[in-house]
């Protein structure tokens, strides 16, 4: 009898933890529809009750004055190395043309390879996080609703993102490269027709999927970083 008893107590406390997990999620659930919308960063994370550290706040320590919001030690040290390698690039032109040309030249020569692998890994990588589950995940829960339309978000890539570069770029990089083909094709003779198939294909490398697969992988922990 006690047996049964037991068995019936337990039953009893399951079906109660299933009720309240069904009452958990389901508040979840209407938490999230029936929230305010908000846009851009407004959500502001507290510290736990546990945390005693000493809490500051981004720019707390920043110069404001004159129009200016300048953190100290960032703007003022990059300024002056800024300075610094203007001034000797100035004042030593033809050394400094030269150590260029020759780091240009090793560079494309040496590890030209392996750039071109690395940015066809990234393609890879990404038709494989676009089109396997994790492409199904989505940033904010899964009732989050995106505050731009995807034709929007292609818009503003392709005009604020690469619109400006292309204008130029589109007709000034492989003339350029017709000109003076890069190290990296050797025995390759300014303005034939091997320089303009190969100003024409550095020009895709630089400007087709290959950048925007690498432009793409910061992102994946910035936003898997801030849900």
């Amino acid at each position: 009898m006690s047996h049964y008893i037991d068995e019936h107590d337990a039953h009893e406390k399951q079906q109660l933890a299933d009720k309240l997990k069904k009452a958990e999620k389901e508040a979840r659930r209407k938490a999230v529809s029936e929230r305010e919308r908000f846009t851009g960063l407004q959500i502001r994370p507290t510290a736990s009750i546990y945390d005693d550290a000493e809490r500051k706040e981004p720019g707390e320590d920043n110069w404001v004055g004159f129009g200016f919001d300048l953190h100290p030690q960032v703007t003022f040290l990059s300024t002056a190395v800024l300075i610094a390698f203007i001034l000797l690039t100035v004042m030593f032109h033809d050394q400094a043309a030269e150590f260029f040309s020759a780091t240009m030249a090793f560079v494309t020569t040496t590890f030209g390879w392996f750039l071109v692998l690395a940015a066809n890994i990234f393609i890879l990588a990404a038709l494989f996080f676009a089109f396997s589950p994790f492409g199904h995940i989505r940033i904010g829960g899964n009732k989050a609703k995106p505050e731009f339309s995807t034709g929007a978000w292609f818009a503003m890539l392709l005009s604020a993102g690469m619109g400006i570069g292309l204008m130029f770029w589109s007709v000034g990089e492989p003339m350029y490269h017709f000109g003076a083909p890069s190290p990296m094709f050797s025995g390759v003779e300014g303005g034939t027709p091997e320089a303009a198939q190969a100003a024409m294909g550095i020009t895709y490398f630089h400007w087709g999927l290959h950048p925007s697969s690498v432009w793409g992988w910061p992102f994946l922990p910035t936003t898997a970083a801030c849900p």
